[in-house]
């Protein structure tokens, strides 16, 4: 799963899945500077953004 993959590459070591009412899956990575749970494209968007962040030079 990207999430996770994307995850490790920061240092989480745990991602928390939460599955709604309305059929929705929520993440939460456990990493600094992330805030709650989150829908899978706003998660994705958020560890690539931290991933690009720590590369700049």
């Amino acid at each position: 799963m990207i999430i996770i993959n994307l995850a490790t590459i920061l240092g989480a070591e745990t991602v928390y899945a939460h599955f709604s009412s309305s059929g929705a899956y929520y993440y939460e990575v456990q990493a600094g500077g992330f805030s709650g749970f989150q829908g899978a494209s706003n998660t994705i968007l958020w560890l690539f953004r931290k991933i690009a962040s720590r590369s700049k030079v």
